[in-house]
């Protein structure tokens, strides 16, 4: 009985080495979430796969499923978006999406929108990237975060429930909005304008927009989730010395 096949558009996030002929391929797929795939002889010299097998790359794949790993079956080409970048600032931007991809979501996790959102995150690298990097990276955590279940409360204050006041801050740490008066004891608490609020409700949803939230909002959300920046080149962005 012929082994099912499954066929899936995919972003090919790191490669592992095996013993012998073998690598794992890390990818994010629209269909299956993030998912190891054994790509088995393509370190051979007549392997098919092996010039396609490109990090960062957005292709079609096809594998049917092994007994440890799912084993890739096919592999078309497709956008590859390490050929266009232009400076220091895209290729760590482009980094960080790969880490945050394996550090923030789960093997297996399966969500079509946060498929689109990682697109649209690389196409943004690509476009504005290298000219607005804290734009990018504002956008892009605002927005998986809240497809991930972590996104700011930005509609009313998360102590009090009030949904409007002159003096509204975020907290990261409270979880959103929280207004000035019930701010106590927040280290986190960052002013923000109704313009502001409206930018994050709307990158929430997946609008892109340009516009800028407060730096620091993105800090300590990097710093309260544990999300990677040293070991990618991000430093002069996370410091603010852009």
């Amino acid at each position: 009985m012929a082994s099912m096949v499954y066929e899936t558009p995919a972003l090919l996030l790191q490669t592992r080495d095996l013993p012998g002929m073998d690598r794992l391929g890390i990818f994010y797929t629209r269909e299956y979430g993030l998912i190891t795939i054994l790509v088995k002889g393509v370190k051979k010299s007549q392997s098919k796969l092996q010039y396609r097998l490109r990090e960062r790359a957005l292709v079609e794949i096809e594998f049917v499923l092994g007994k440890t790993f799912p084993r890739l079956t096919a592999i078309r080409d497709g956008d590859q978006f390490s050929d266009f970048l232009e400076s220091a600032n895209q290729l760590a931007i482009q980094s960080s999406i790969v880490e945050w991809i394996l550090h923030l979501v789960e093997e297996g996790h399966e969500d079509p929108e946060l498929f689109e959102a990682i697109l649209t995150s690389l196409a943004l690298t690509r476009e504005v990237g290298h000219q607005a990097p804290r734009f990018v990276l504002s956008w892009m955590l605002v927005r998986w975060m809240a497809l991930l279940g972590f996104g700011l409360e930005t509609g009313q204050c998360v102590r009090t429930g009030v949904t409007k006041s002159s003096q509204f801050g975020m907290s990261v740490r409270a979880g959103g909005l929280v207004t000035k008066a019930a701010s106590a004891g927040l280290d986190d608490w960052v002013p923000v304008t109704s313009q502001e609020i409206l930018r994050m409700r709307q990158w929430q949803r997946g609008r892109v927009e340009r516009g800028k939230i407060p730096w620091q909002i993105i800090e300590y959300s990097i710093r309260w989730y544990g999300i990677p920046v040293e070991s990618l080149g991000l430093l002069r962005i996370y410091s603010g010395n852009i």
